[in-house]
């Protein structure tokens, strides 16, 4: 008689990261700060977090949990993908004004 194994089981905890489940661009700690429709998420090499935001807005969580918006010089119109490079550029997938941006920290 062979003996079946099983495999493991595995159980995964979710829950909410960032956001106080209401809809609004509040920035703030991450239990207080607020987010609308996040598309995309991408991380630095610092454990920064980008995310865009449905409000047009690119926003980051530091890695010691503050929600904040970056300010740029361009206004962007559905920001729906993001990405950081080697020297934590960020790159930014502006759909409605159908250009990728690049942003640098001076």
């Amino acid at each position: 008689m062979r003996l079946k194994k099983n495999p493991p089981l595995y159980f995964v905890l979710a829950f909410s990261f960032a956001g106080n489940g209401q809809q609004g661009a509040t920035d703030g700690d991450l239990l207080t700060a607020n987010t609308y429709w996040p598309t995309d998420i991408t991380i630095n090499s610092k454990g920064n977090i980008y995310l865009c935001d449905g409000y047009s807005k690119i926003r980051f969580i530091t890695s010691n949990g503050k929600v904040n918006t970056i300010n740029t010089n361009i206004s962007f119109d559905g920001p729906n993908g993001i990405a950081v490079d080697n020297n934590d550029n960020v790159y930014i997938s502006d759909m409605f004004n159908h250009r990728i941006c690049k942003v640098t920290y001076q």
